[in-house]
């Protein structure tokens, strides 16, 4: 019984309280799907165990159900109990209606005379059925518990009301639930339960759904496995907490992983009956004011669905109003505002648009923003968006452009991640409008390649460069060739240790032949960095030649930028022993070249080879200068490529003045960054400060293992080597 510990708590209260004398009442309600009748079945189970008899009445969906349906069944159960035999007698004579239907008693049933007045026919009922209840509590507690009684026939709720009235001294405990937005379209109904709430003093309990902890412990115990956080994340958005749409997702979720990216076509039937069950009743009026909210998202405004639709904002609003009342949306604090009560309800109504007037949606609400000039809130991405979807209609030119403008707002705002998104988008759109315009596509996948890399999608930036490259290839634009073989590691994967990388290199030297010898930048660039990518193979006597020839095209270039890139391709092709002090001066060169660009990401890799120059002096103050400007350069980035090393540089300042504990949680928090981007750096830094612990600590075992496992890894990485020996 996850997250409902205060519910339960009044309700065994309202047990006790009955056991010390009277009835008691309490109703449960809430939306579809909260946890109502979970919290009345374990209320009946706690009840039994209180030494209760719990009878629980359904009011079922089911059309053409009999009279006093929910009373029937409470019937049933109070007399299938051998302790309440005598109670049959009294049932069969002075309620026959409800006794006809219980079996062991309607055998003995004496119908009342159906000439007797209406009212004195019920009133007759009513009364028996209370003396039927008082003399079955009179031997043992009574636990009657009603389920949905917002279904119940209204007789069956005015027998309700009679019953709580008549029997002041009996030992009943009273539950029922109900969905709020039901009761609410049924004013006679609504004000049965509110009227008894008022009469008899009945407590209201409204269960509010699972918290994050509640749906990760309830995920362990039925699921049996331990959710992510971005998992629970991801079923907190899609459900709102609500225990019954997470039963039914818990299994889609363990199947397809933390995505759930299609969670509305994976719905259960069940859980798409609960959702539609909400919206049957609402007016057209209403239905066509959602069915436009679902294509702007599961937060709205009014504004936006009035220029779709046409009806002032007023009108809206107040159809928006039945909404709230069906439980289907929630008013937001700010006016004109609202929210899907869960992403599933958006979901369900958007699947059931179909794909002709879903794109129009799409369209109108993309106008509708640009009208209202979203841009202006730096919110492009959301036009782009819509536009987009509606591209089957004919404007494609402009659906991309808005993804590419999007893209770029993304970009500046180091949404690295948002940016690939929607380059993906822009992508898909070029490729299944416009598959002849290779040259556009060629563009799309180098932009998208970039913002893929920054995001740390290390994987999916190759096989998107390699498909740049092919393209590039076929259409003789050696210049996208270059661009997209520099595009696969660049920046701080340029200085991966102990990686052989087949496809960048071949990737370099496809460029390297077909580019002109007047493009000396880039085949500064590329020289430069095969020399870098050939450091770690076989053929590493070629880096130092790559090096030095790439030194000499770059001086026919006059960009700052190809000096700097390839000063640094210089630094790597020296890392030797003995050539300490010639590094140390290249790095002072590169971080002056990168202080004068102004480039931040260009700052951070020259501080990075000033760092490692520091370190190897045992410069510890100039280290101390650098770590701490890096690390705020870094934070600004936000790449995760640089943060790691953030957290690194900390935690190697840590182990070198003692302070190990501190070391350990740094190793740890870099770590996980690394591993998660695929950066060959972050293993070989774990283990290398594995080492120092080891060494530390005397532990000879553990500095085999982890040389050995260095020489499994990295091969080719003659430093694990020399540790090993």
């Amino acid at each position: 019984m996850v997250g409902t510990v205060e519910e339960l708590r009044i309700l065994e209260e309202i047990l006790g309280a009955v056991k010390a004398g009277g009835p008691r009442f309490a109703v449960i309600g809430g939306e579809p799907g909260i946890g109502k009748s979970r919290l009345l079945d374990e209320c009946a189970r706690r009840a039994r165990a209180a030494g209760f008899l719990p009878a629980i009445g359904r009011c079922g969906e089911e059309e053409g159900a009999p009279a006093f349906w929910p009373w029937i069944q409470v019937a049933r159960e109070i007399c299938l109990d051998p302790r309440t035999e005598a109670t049959r007698t009294t049932l069969a004579r002075e309620a026959p209606e409800i006794a006809q239907s219980v079996p062991g008693v309607s055998e003995s049933v004496r119908l009342l005379d159906d000439r007797l007045p209406a009212q004195n026919a019920r009133f007759r009922l009513f009364d028996g059925f209370a003396q039927f209840v008082s003399q079955a509590a009179s031997e043992l507690p009574l636990a009657v518990l009603l389920d949905d009684v917002h279904r119940a026939d209204l007789d069956s709720l005015l027998l309700l009301e009679f019953l709580l009235g008549t029997c002041a001294e009996a030992t009943v405990a009273v539950v029922a639930t109900y969905r709020s937005p039901e009761l609410r379209r049924s004013p006679e109904r609504f004000h049965v339960v509110s009227r008894l709430l008022r009469r008899c003093g009945g407590t209201a309990v409204q269960p509010s759904g699972f918290s994050s902890a509640d749906i990760s412990n309830y995920v362990r115990g039925v699921g049996g496995w331990s959710p992510s956080a971005e998992q629970v994340r991801r079923l907190e958005d899609l459900t709102g907490g609500n225990p019954f749409f997470l039963s039914q997702l818990t299994s889609i979720l363990r199947r397809d992983g933390a995505g759930l990216r299609d969670a509305a076509r994976s719905l259960p039937a069940t859980v798409r009956d609960a959702i539609l069950d909400q919206l049957r009743n609402l007016s057209p009026e209403v239905q066509e004011a959602l069915d436009v909210a679902s294509v702007v998202g599961r937060e709205f405004d009014v504004p936006i669905l009035a220029r779709v639709l046409g009806p002032s904002a007023l009108e809206i609003t107040r159809a928006l109003e039945e909404a709230v009342e069906a439980g289907v949306v929630t008013a937001r604090e700010e006016a004109g505002r609202f929210r899907f009560v869960h992403v599933l309800v958006r979901d369900v109504l958007y699947e059931g648009l179909g794909s002709d007037r879903r794109a129009r949606l799409h369209k109108a609400v993309g106008e509708a923003l640009e009208r209202i000039g979203i841009y202006r809130d730096g919110r492009i991405s959301e036009i782009a968006v819509h536009f987009s979807e509606a591209a089957v209609l004919g404007d494609v030119g402009k659906a991309v452009s808005l993804c590419s403008q999007a893209a770029a707002a993304a970009r500046s705002a180091v949404a690295y991640g948002e940016a690939a998104e929607l380059g993906k988008r822009a992508l898909r759109i070029l490729e299944q409008f416009i598959p002849e315009d290779e040259r556009a596509i060629c563009s799309q996948l180098l932009a998208l390649g970039f913002d893929q890399v920054r995001a740390g999608d290390r994987g999916g930036a190759k096989v998107t460069f390699e498909r740049a490259a092919r393209l590039a290839e076929r259409n003789r634009e050696p210049e996208r060739v270059a661009e997209a073989a520099l595009g696969v590691a660049p920046g701080f994967f340029a200085v991966e240790a102990g990686v052989h990388d087949d496809l960048l290199i071949s990737l370099l030297k496809r460029a390297q032949g077909c580019l002109r010898p007047d493009q000396h930048g880039l085949r500064a660039l590329v020289a430069a960095r095969l020399g870098m990518a050939l450091f770690w193979s076989a053929q590493d006597g070629q880096s130092a030649v790559l090096s030095r020839e790439a030194w000499q095209i770059c001086g026919s270039s006059r960009d700052p930028m190809v000096r700097l890139l390839v000063l640094m391709a210089r630094w790597l092709a020296e890392w030797m022993p003995y050539e300490v002090d010639s590094r140390t001066a290249i790095a002072q060169e590169a971080l002056q070249l990168a202080r004068s660009i102004g480039d931040d990401e260009l700052l951070c890799m020259a501080l990075l080879y000033g760092i490692v120059g520091a370190l190897e002096n045992a410069d510890i103050s100039s280290f101390d200068q650098m770590a701490g400007e890096f690390q705020r350069l870094a934070d600004r980035l936000g790449q995760p490529q640089a943060l790691w090393y953030s957290k690194l540089i900390g935690s190697t300042r840590d182990l070198h003045a003692g302070r190990f504990a501190r070391a350990e949680e740094g190793l740890k928090a870099y770590f996980d960054i690394g591993r998660r981007i695929g950066d060959a750096n972050a293993i070989h830094s774990r283990m290398a400060q594995r080492l120092i612990h080891a060494s530390e600590r005397g532990d000879a075992a553990q500095i085999l293992a982890i040389s050995e496992e260095g020489i499994e890894r990295f091969p080719i990485f003659l430093g694990w080597s020399f540790k090993h020996i």
